[in-house]
């Protein structure tokens, strides 16, 4: 029966404790993948990253050199573009949008106008000989309550929850 009562007073430590970390983590990204049927990616064994044409440095070299971490620890090698098998292709945009925000007010509700900023990154490979999309991974996360010094900080996490569901083939040595 004590041991009840003491585990009884614990729960709500350890929700609290629980939740924390949740929020120390950040905003959830949300991951989604496709790989083209029948594609066997460990007859691979080169990618060269795509440059984009416009695209804030910093952010860009971040999610460089996490896509050539995450491919060579699978094996495969970085070329010059023009000799690789693989296209590796990075999209990072953000989106502003309005929302309607209900809050209480002297007076009844009310709504107020606010702004809703997402990011999504997009990362694809392509073959060069054919042309055909390998593999697509694209992660979503809600940046309105990043501060703009955190921005970096969700690309990078955005990165590593895309790149984590990239296919488990290792490249051919």
């Amino acid at each position: 029966m004590r041991r009840l009562r003491i585990a009884h007073m614990l729960w709500p430590i350890a929700v609290a404790v629980a939740l924390t970390g949740a929020m120390a983590c950040g905003t959830p990204v949300r991951v989604t993948t496709k790989m083209t049927p029948g594609v066997n990616l460990s007859q691979y064994s080169t990618y060269a990253i795509v440059p984009p044409p416009e695209a804030n440095n910093a952010v860009r070299e971040v999610l460089e050199r996490e896509v050539a971490d995450e491919f060579n620890r699978h094996g495969y090698r970085e070329v010059p573009l023009g000799k690789s098998e693989l296209l590796v292709v990075i999209q990072a945009k953000t989106h502003t949008s309005q929302r309607h925000v209900f809050a209480d007010s002297p007076g009844g509700g009310c709504c107020v106008l606010q702004d809703y900023v997402s990011g999504t990154l997009q990362i694809e490979l392509f073959d060069p000989s054919s042309g055909n999309r390998l593999w697509r991974g694209v992660g979503q996360i809600d940046l309105h309550s990043a501060r703009e010094k955190d921005v970096d900080a969700a690309t990078s996490r955005a990165a590593e929850a895309v790149l984590k569901k990239f296919p488990n083939q290792s490249a051919t040595p």
